[in-house]
């Protein structure tokens, strides 16, 4: 059972055709899954599958945040699987994947609506990376909708969590967008201080993807500053 379990999802992936709708038929799969694992005992290892497999899926369907209706119903269907077996993480990784989409297509309101469902889970976890995670893209939201000083909060604390959590990847992601609102808001000292902790966060960690980009935002402050003090 495990064995099929493990190998279906290879077999989806080889196929030739829409990548889409193989990730759909591995989502059916994963339906598939729920409906077996209430026939037979040893649940916590077929639930452990459940869970990897609702991971990768929504790793893909993170790829690409081109609107799709038929992946936000997939993505709903796998909130639905989540919940079903008590995997909050799941829950609160889909539906951020799925507000992410609708943000992406300018559909706020269902945006807004799919961070709130995260929200409301996180009272099931004790977790703060994924305390982070959903601060980190209430964030995003607010920033996008111009509400900056309510983004500027979210920031501060998904850095706080994503500390607490261990996650130095997150946590030098934070103190970016910490940074970037500063040089929004004209506080260009405020927000060097911010891109210098996440250089340094960086260096020490040998996280080079996230080091180019904050060194980016720093020619960013310098170019800026630069701007403001000849006029």
């Amino acid at each position: 059972m495990l064995k099929f379990a493990n190998e279906v999802p290879d077999f989806f992936r080889l196929c030739p055709g829409n990548m889409l709708v193989h990730r759909i038929n591995r989502a059916c799969f994963v339906g598939m899954m729920l409906m077996l694992v209430s026939c037979f005992n040893q649940q916590d290892e077929k639930n452990a599958s459940l869970k990897s497999e609702i991971d990768s899926l929504n790793a893909e369907f993170g790829k690409d945040l081109t609107y799709d209706s038929l992946k936000l119903a997939e993505i709903n269907r796998l909130i639905e699987v989540s919940d079903s077996i008590n995997y909050q993480s799941g829950v609160i990784n889909l539906a951020i994947t799925s507000s992410r989409i609708y943000m992406s297509n300018f559909e706020n309101a269902e945006a807004l609506e799919m961070l709130n469902m995260a929200e409301q889970n996180l009272k099931k976890t004790d977790d703060p990376g994924l305390e982070a995670l959903v601060n980190f893209y209430f964030g995003k939201f607010n920033f996008r909708i111009n509400n900056s000083d309510i983004a500027l909060d979210h920031y501060l604390k998904a850095a706080d969590q994503s500390l607490a959590a261990g996650d130095s990847s997150f946590y030098s992601k934070s103190l970016m967008n910490i940074g970037n609102l500063y040089l929004e808001k004209g506080a260009f000292e405020r927000g060097r201080e911010y891109f210098s902790k996440a250089i340094e966060i960086d260096k020490k960690t040998g996280n080079f993807d996230n080091l180019s980009v904050n060194y980016h935002q720093m020619s960013v402050y310098h170019l800026r500053k630069g701007q403001m003090d000849s006029t």
